[in-house]
């Protein structure tokens, strides 16, 4: 059975080490390496702090609102986002990417939890017109991964998903238009050391063992 308090465990992880965003309606978060830059309005200067000091234990929680996302992570963090529909829903405004990709290092730390309670949506915006690369486990407790948008026009080139995705149902990424298919190809890499690891505080059932997977 999918979890359905799967948010729980996160916020209480917040509130003791973490960081808690409330009373927001929007939160806009960027990762720069070592620091984390966020502000509450597109027009706003934007506030930039360490990352070590903004989230000591790596749990980034908004509560009630709508988080946007993107940048690259150098470390361990889940960005969670809680609430009813729209609220509760993460878009990502543009690649979220490791510093140091696991591909290419293997002794890469860098882990990244994508956690909503409602939909991981990518954004209709100028940045993921061509493509879009996301390194993260993702996890929608009420609603799944997807486009941000469903009247496509053209084709959008791939989501390259470096990860896993945990889903309660399928959100469309694109339709095929004769030969070609507009919106996005799946281009999707199971991230294998989600095998014996996972994000600070992500949600599991505690019950299952994975033992294969097919891509």
């Amino acid at each position: 059975t999918f979890p359905s308090s799967g948010l729980d465990n996160i916020q209480s992880l917040a509130n003791d080490d973490g960081n808690v965003f409330s009373g927001k309606d929007t939160v806009y978060v960027t990762f720069v390496g070592d620091s984390i830059k966020y502000r509450f309005k597109y027009s706003d200067p934007e506030t930039t702090e360490l990352a070590s000091s903004f989230a000591p234990n790596g749990i980034i929680y908004a509560q009630n609102s709508i988080l946007r996302l993107k940048g690259e992570i150098k470390g361990q963090y889940t960005v969670a986002c809680n609430g009813t529909a729209p609220m509760g829903n993460i878009y990502l405004d543009d690649n979220i990417t490791y510093h140091s990709d696991p591909r290419i290092n293997p002794e890469s730390k860098d882990l990244l939890g994508i956690v909503s309670k409602n939909n991981v949506l990518i954004t209709n915006n100028t940045a993921n017109q061509s493509s879009i690369t996301v390194h993260a486990s993702i996890y929608c407790e009420k609603g799944g991964f997807g486009a941000g948008w469903s009247a496509f026009t053209k084709p959008n080139g791939n989501i390259d998903l470096l990860g896993g995705i945990q889903n309660y149902s399928r959100v469309q990424i694109g339709v095929i238009k004769g030969t070609e298919i507009w919106g996005f190809n799946r281009k999707y890499k199971y991230d294998d050391r989600l095998m014996i690891a996972s994000p600070p505080g992500y949600p599991g059932t505690g019950q299952l063992e994975i033992v294969s997977w097919f891509e």
